[in-house]
């Protein structure tokens, strides 16, 4: 079947109707809600409404998505008749590990060929992406992947892999489990060069000499957790690893602008207070927009931005 946020892009801005002034981009935390939430609204609707005074928005998101695939879909959006006057999209550190950037599941290798096979030639046929499951995928690769996340005795992906999927009732065990999952997910080294940093360049100098200002925030974590599970180390390691992806837009435009939302959010605002995802409760969701909402405002009436750079 056709690659639909392809077309979702193509009738944004390919069409002859108006095209909207921002475009939302993001990963499961503009689609996820907690099962006891009694406000089901979604962080991508709440935004719509937040920046309603700022023009139209719309959001593409997909569970999985990060730079990579963020920077493959603007370049497709720069091949069609029009283009957003500002794209917003999430930072998210998890998206950096391993764990995430270069697990079969969630690289969207699929996804990135339909995307650069378009921006080569727009008006050749349409490209067909079906979506993957764990049974579709090898992780005999990753698996083997050699890493290094001290205090853990692990020494590849595989390890970290096989035991986020396993659910141990004992404390003890339980404690260990969540301590390699902050590890993996948090505590990696980032290294210049990473190709998710060359992605963010191409997105910082690429975008506005296009005319396009760029919005970015870190994405909220659940860092009580994480020094709960990890103490300093966790800390520590999620600061150097902001301060080498600030670094990168050092030297941007001012049309580029970087806001830290990482620590915004105590434990309770996440679906569980151990939970080692970003995924955000109700009040959460409706505080995260009115942030981004806020910050857009004060852009767009020309003030000085604090950015984490």
């Amino acid at each position: 079947m056709p690659y639909s946020d392809l077309v979702q892009l193509e009738t944004y801005f390919n069409g002859g109707a108006p095209s909207p002034e921002i475009l939302y981009l993001g990963d499961s935390v503009l689609e996820r809600i907690s099962r006891d939430d009694t406000d089901h609204a979604l962080l991508g609707d709440i935004l719509k409404e937040e920046l309603s005074g700022l023009g139209r928005t719309e959001c593409l998101s997909r569970a999985g998505c990060y730079l990579t695939v963020y920077r493959h879909l603007l370049e497709a959006v720069l091949r069609m008749k029009h283009r957003p006057r500002s794209v917003i999209f999430p930072v998210n550190l998890r998206s950096f590990s391993p764990a995430w950037h270069l697990n079969p599941l969630w690289r969207h290798d699929r996804e990135i060929e339909a995307l650069k096979r378009y921006a080569a030639d727009p008006s050749g046929p349409a490209a067909a992406v079906t979506a993957i499951s764990e049974k579709d995928v090898s992780f005999e690769v990753f698996d083997a992947l050699p890493v290094h996340f001290p205090p853990s005795p692990f020494k590849t992906a595989g390890e970290f892999r096989r035991l986020i999927k396993t659910k141990p009732e004992d404390p003890a065990g339980r404690r260990h489990r969540l301590m390699n999952v902050f590890l993996f997910h948090y505590a990696y080294r980032l290294e210049e060069g990473h190709p998710l940093l060359e992605d963010l360049k191409w997105v910082a100098e690429r975008l506005p000499s296009e005319g396009v200002s760029v919005f970015l925030y870190f994405t909220p974590i659940n860092f009580e957790a994480g020094n709960r599970y990890l103490g300093g180390p966790f800390a520590s390691s999620v600061a150097k690893n902001k301060q080498r992806i600030a670094e990168v837009l050092h030297a941007a435009p001012a049309a580029v602008h970087l806001n830290d939302y990482s620590f915004v959010f105590g434990s309770e605002h996440f679906f569980t207070p151990d939970n080692a995802t970003e995924h955000l409760r109700e009040g959460a969701r409706r505080k995260l927009a009115a942030m981004i909402s806020f910050e857009m405002r004060r852009t767009s009436r020309g003030e000085k931005l604090e950015a984490s750079r």
